[in-house]
């Protein structure tokens, strides 16, 4: 393995690709710790998207709107003039978008009096309950039951305002349990208030917590299924290289290395006919010498492939703003189709991309990203340092690559600058 500051000639060629992508159907807390979020600039600085009106009684785009800035909340009552301020929210929160595996994941709260109604579900396969218990001056007190539903926790035997917390443990079919979970919370009372000359509704807020909010499931994006006939077609291809290996990273970089092994650099235009064939029948084309592959044949060559031995994968579609008005279409950034997995070890999506025979890209402590964490990182100057692992099927190496960044990157910066749209499949929402 070789550690080189600049990638080769060959490894910044292999980003050229110009897909035709069109839109898609439809496609942790822990105790006392704080998170600070990115700077809120004017207005002027963020254009509104188009898919998004300035309407002050428009409701908030679903989950599936594009992430970033966007002025999608606007106070009807405090608009006076084109001059005068309105209120904007800030939504960047990808998370929704990069769901993982958790013993204890928070489905709802809410209130019935001065009960707090805790709604979880646990992504276990075995799971079939909760224990729970108060927490009582930083130490776990006795269990107070088992629920297979919303807990119901009685807080009137309390005062007008207090702080309290509790533990939550998933429990499985055969009495196996989970790691123990906690939430602190406050709770002030009508009361409380109307003692301070104020009239206001009670509250009860979550100081902390060490189970997060349901953002969402791992297997929603995990689209892709292979035939038998393509997991036997997979299994005599690759299976001798991907079977040795034990862990989901290592099978998925043994299958990525034996992929390009297979097609070799065969960047270019592929032709229509390619285009409405099945993956495996495009790396057949393109091993042979006959055809080209695009990034998309790529991303669906790998992901069938990974699907074929159990590897959950989805594929990413890049997307720029464009005007198509006049001669040709002038665009922000180049189109690109990519792909992540999801490690099950890690419980986290990596990137990987074929088409540029990136394996991996990794913050210098080693640290794998998924697609979105190396776009963030990639366009930070001031960032920790990225490192690519490139391989090349021509000498059969893999090159750790530092990217500097302060210097221009263009064979990436084209697919994956800040402008940049990333467009996911969600169960339920077919790829084309």
């Amino acid at each position: 393995m070789r550690i080189c500051s600049r990638p080769s000639v060959a490894a910044v060629l292999l980003f050229a690709c110009t897909p035709t992508v069109s839109e898609p159907a439809s496609e942790e807390a822990t105790p006392q710790k704080r998170y600070s979020g990115p700077n809120v600039r004017p207005a002027a600085a963020y254009p509104a998207p188009p898919e998004v009106q300035l309407n002050p009684t428009a409701a908030r785009p679903e989950m599936g709107a594009s992430l970033g800035w966007r002025p999608d909340r606007l106070l009807a009552d405090q608009v006076r003039g084109p001059d005068d301020p309105v209120l904007v929210e800030l939504t960047a929160d990808h998370r929704p978008f990069y769901p993982v595996r958790h013993d204890l994941v928070l489905e709802g709260l809410s209130s019935t009096g001065r009960n707090l109604v805790v709604a979880l579900s646990s992504d276990r396969p075995e799971f079939t309950a909760f224990a729970y218990g108060q927490v009582q001056g930083g130490v776990l007190g006795p269990e107070l039951g088992i629920a297979t539903g919303p807990i119901d926790l009685d807080l009137s035997l309390h005062a007008h305002t207090f702080k309290l917390a509790y533990w939550f443990q998933p429990v499985d079919k055969d009495g196996a349990r989970g790691e123990i979970r906690q939430i602190g919370l406050s709770l002030f009372t009508a009361e409380h208030y109307a003692a301070h000359g104020r009239e206001s509704e009670g509250v009860i807020i979550i100081d902390w917590t060490e189970i997060p909010r349901r953002g969402g499931k791992v297997d929603d994006w995990l689209l892709d299924r292979a035939t038998a006939a393509e997991v036997a077609f997979a299994e005599a291809t690759w299976g001798s290289a991907v079977n040795l290996e034990t862990t989901t990273s290592g099978k998925v970089t043994a299958l990525a290395k034996a992929i390009l092994n297979g097609i070799g650099s065969r960047i270019g235009i592929p032709s229509d006919a390619l285009l409405g064939q099945p993956p495996f029948e495009q790396y057949r084309r393109a091993a042979a010498g006959i055809e080209f592959l695009w990034c998309d044949n790529h991303a669906r060559i790998f992901q069938r492939a990974a699907s074929s031995f159990g590897i959950g994968t989805r594929r990413i579609e890049l997307l720029s703003h464009c005007d198509a008005e006049g001669g040709f279409r002038v665009c922000t950034a180049d189109g690109h189709a990519t792909t992540e997995y999801f490690d099950e070890e890690q419980n986290r999506w990596i990137w990987i991309d074929l088409t540029g025979q990136v394996l991996a890209a990794h913050r210098a402590n080693g640290a794998p990203l998924d697609a979105q964490g190396f776009q963030r990182a990639f366009n930070d100057p001031d960032g920790e340092p990225v490192v690519l692992s490139v391989y090349d099927p021509s000498t059969r190496t893999t090159d750790e690559i530092a990217l500097d960044p302060n210097e221009p990157r263009w064979d990436l910066k084209r697919f994956f600058n800040p402008d940049q749209r990333f467009l996911y499949y969600l169960k339920g929402a077919a790829p084309r």
